[in-house]
C-alpha cells in the first residue's frame, strides 16, 4: 500500500526565469480556459489545469494508493467515486496535488496561469501562501473575468466541444451544417464542416 508524506519546501532548490503568475478568476463561461491558453502561449506559461491533473493521479493509482494530509486519509479510489458522479475533490486532495504540480513547474524555471484555480477557501489558503513564498507577492496577479448572469446561462448552453480535437467552438447564428456535440457526448461524433469555415485561429467563421 503506498502513500504520499507531507510536502516539503524548505531545502527546495529552485531556479526560475519566469517569476509571473496569473489567477484569472470568474463565472463559467466567462472565457477563463481560453485566456488561460493564450496567456501561456503568448507568455511562456504552464497553464496547469485542476481537473486534467486530478484525473491523470487518480486513473494512475494502484489499490490502497492514498494521500495523507493533516493526518486524515484520501485514498485514490474513494476521489475517483467523487470525479465519476461529476462530483468535486476533496479540497485536501487536490490541494496536494496542486502544490506538488507548482513546484514541479517552478523547478522547470516557469511561471504559471491559472484558470477558476484555486476553486475553494481551503484550496486558496493553502496555495497562495505557496505561490508567494516561492514567487514572490509581487509577481502574483489576479484578474477577474466578470460577465453577468444571464451571459453565462447563455454561453454555457450555447457551449459545443469539437469530439476530435477537443476544442471549444463559439456559437454563431448559422448552422454549420456538422454534428456538434457537447462536453459530454457521443465519443463517436464529430465535427462535420467544410476546411474554408476555418479562420486561422482555427474558429468557425459564419
Amino acid at each position: 500500500m503506498r502513500h504520499y508524506k507531507k510536502l516539503k519546501t524548505k531545502n527546495l532548490k529552485l531556479k526560475t526565469k519566469n517569476h509571473l503568475v496569473v489567477i484569472l478568476l470568474g463565472p463559467p463561461g466567462s472565457g477563463k480556459g481560453t485566456q488561460a491558453k493564450l496567456l501561456a502561449e503568448k507568455l511562456n506559461l504552464d497553464y496547469p489545469e485542476t481537473a486534467k491533473i486530478g484525473e491523470e493521479r487518480i486513473k494512475k493509482a494502484k489499490k490502497g494508493e492514498y494521500i495523507e494530509v493533516d493526518g486524515k486519509k484520501f485514498y485514490f479510489y474513494e476521489q475517483r467515486k467523487l470525479w465519476e458522479t461529476g462530483k468535486l475533490w476533496d479540497p485536501p486532495f487536490i490541494t496536494y496535488l496542486m502544490k506538488e504540480k507548482i513546484k514541479e513547474i517552478y523547478k522547470k524555471g516557469k511561471g504559471i496561469v491559472f484558470a477558476g484555480s484555486p476553486r475553494t477557501l481551503y484550496e486558496g489558503e493553502k496555495i497562495i501562501p505557496l505561490l508567494k513564498k516561492i514567487y514572490g507577492p509581487k509577481n502574483i496577479k489576479i484578474i477577474l473575468l466578470d460577465i453577468s448572469a444571464q451571459e453565462t446561462i447563455f454561453r454555457n448552453s450555447h457551449r459545443r466541444i469539437c469530439q476530435l480535437m477537443r476544442h471549444p467552438i463559439l456559437s454563431t447564428k448559422k448552422e454549420l451544417g456538422g454534428a456538434l456535440i457537447d462536453k459530454f457526448g457521443d465519443e463517436n461524433l464529430s465535427i462535420n464542416a467544410p476546411p474554408n469555415s476555418l479562420n486561422k485561429k482555427g474558429i468557425f467563421e459564419s
